[in-house]
C-alpha cells in the first residue's frame, strides 16, 4: 500500500525497501527543545525484525539540554538531583520519509513517552498535538506557515562556541537581509510597502509618528530609513535635522509636497534622496538599492 501523503512512505513500502536492500538505516527522531532532531540511528533489518511496534529508549537529557547539548537546571522532567533516566520513543509510522542527505536511509518521527507509556507533555511534538486537539474540539483547523532563513559562516563550530556565537564572519556578506525603518503615518501604505519590500529581501520595521521614528532611528541598527514629511508629533524635516546631528544612516524622504522648495529643503536637511507621492513601488525599490550602493551599505 502506498502512502496518500506526497513524499512519505507507507509502512509496507518501507519494509519492501528494507528487504530489497534499498534502505539499510532507520533514523528514529524526536524534536528537542531547540527545534533540532535527536534520536537513534538503527540498522534497518534489526528495526524491521526485532523492534516492530515497540518503542526505542533514549536518555531524557535530550529534552533537558541547551544549544551546546549541555545539561541545564530548571527542568521538572529530569535533573542531576532526580537523575537522567530513559524515555521511550514511540514510532509514528505515518511520518516515514526517505532521507535525501544520507544514502539508503529513512527517517521516522516518534512521540516521546515515559517507559510506562505516558506522554511526556513538555516535548515539542506533544505540545503541537495538544494544540491540534484543542482546535479540533472547537471544530477548527489550524493553518501554519514557516519562514526559514539560513546564513552560512566561515567560522568553525569551535570558534563559534568560543565567541559566544557573536561577531562571526558570514561566508557571503550580502546574505543578511537589509533592514529598513519606515516612518509613515499612512497605515495602509505602510502595510503595502512592508509586504512588498519583504518579498524583495528587506526586513522592514514601521512606526507612525515622528517622535517614535526619531527614537528608533537614533537607536541604530537600520541600513536605511524611509521618512514621510507630514508626520504627527514631529514632522519629517525636523526629525531629519535632529537625526543628522548624531547619525549618517541613509534617508529617503517621501511626501505629497512636490514643490521644488520642499525637495531642496529635504536634501539640504540631509536626505539622500527625495521621492514625491504618489510613486510606484518599483521606483522606490530602485532608489533604495541605488542609495545603498552609493553609501556602501
Amino acid at each position: 500500500m502506498q502512502s496518500l501523503t506526497p513524499g512519505r512512505l507507507a509502512r509496507d513500502e518501507l519494509l519492501d525497501l528494507i528487504r530489497s536492500g534499498d534502505i539499510d538505516t532507520i533514523i528514529l527522531a524526536i524534536t528537542d527543545m531547540q527545534g533540532r532532531l535527536q534520536g537513534k540511528r538503527l540498522d534497518a533489518t534489526y528495526f524491521a525484525d526485532e523492534i516492530g511496534d515497540a518503542p526505542v529508549e533514549g536518555c531524557s537529557y535530550m529534552l533537558a539540554s541547551d544549544v551546546d547539548m549541555r545539561t541545564v537546571d530548571g527542568f521538572a522532567l529530569t535533573s542531576w538531583d532526580r537523575g537522567y533516566g530513559d524515555l521511550a520513543f514511540q514510532p509514528d509510522f505515518s511520518t516515514i520519509r526517505s532521507v535525501p542527505w544520507h544514502d539508503k536511509t529513512a527517517i521516522i518521527f516518534a512521540d516521546v513517552e515515559t517507559v510506562v507509556g505516558e506522554p511526556v507533555a513538555p516535548s515539542p511534538r506533544q505540545i503541537l498535538q495538544q494544540q491540534v486537539s484543542r482546535l479540533a474540539e472547537r471544530r477548527w483547523t489550524g493553518l501554519t506557515g514557516t519562514e526559514l532563513e539560513f546564513i552560512v559562516f566561515n567560522d568553525t563550530y569551535e570558534q563559534a562556541w568560543t565567541s559566544g556565537y557573536r561577531n562571526m564572519t558570514p561566508a557571503e556578506p550580502t546574505s543578511a537581509r537589509k533592514s529598513i525603518l519606515l516612518v509613515e503615518d499612512d497605515t495602509e501604505l505602510t502595510a503595502l510597502m512592508t509586504d512588498y519590500f519583504g518579498q524583495h529581501g528587506f526586513s522592514v520595521e514601521a512606526v507612525h509618528d515622528g517622535r517614535t521614528g526619531l527614537a528608533r532611528s537614533l537607536e541604530g541598527g537600520f541600513d536605511l530609513i524611509i521618512l514621510d514629511v507630514m508626520l504627527p508629533v514631529l514632522d519629517g524635516f525636523e526629525l531629519l535635522r535632529q537625526l543628522r546631528k548624531r547619525s549618517e544612516t541613509p534617508v529617503i524622504m517621501l511626501t505629497a509636497r512636490t514643490a521644488e522648495s520642499d525637495r531642496v529643503a529635504g536634501l539640504n536637511s540631509g536626505a539622500d534622496d527625495y521621492l514625491p507621492k504618489p510613486f510606484g513601488p518599483e521606483e522606490l525599490l530602485a532608489r533604495i538599492r541605488a542609495v545603498l550602493r552609493r553609501t556602501g551599505k
